[in-house]
């Protein structure tokens, strides 16, 4: 039998999924093994049930990624001139960065 990829992820939502269950399930009973790429894993088994479904974790970029690593980037310029001793100056900027 064949492999059957489903890599239709617009979101982070998967009720666009929920129009390729009859398939899914069709593909499934005939002894194909279905994978579907998905940008959420989180709640797939909700959406396919009992269907023998592999889920694989589909690329995307985040923005809280590149929000956290400008954080950091900030943090690293603003803290090189803390002395190791200040300890208290440094986790109140950890604390403003976090704000």
């Amino acid at each position: 039998m064949a492999n059957i990829l489903l890599a239709w992820e617009l979101g982070g939502g998967l009720g666009h999924l929920s129009a390729l269950r009859p398939m899914v399930t069709g593909l499934a009973e005939k002894g194909h093994r279905v994978f579907a790429a998905l940008r959420d894993l989180s709640r797939a088994d909700r959406m396919f049930g009992a269907v023998e479904v592999s889920f694989l974790q589909a690329p995307f970029r985040s923005r809280r990624g590149r929000q956290y690593a400008q954080a950091a980037q900030r943090f690293a310029a603003r803290n090189a001139d803390v002395p190791s001793q200040q300890v208290e100056r440094m986790l109140t900027r950890v604390g403003e960065l976090l704000a």
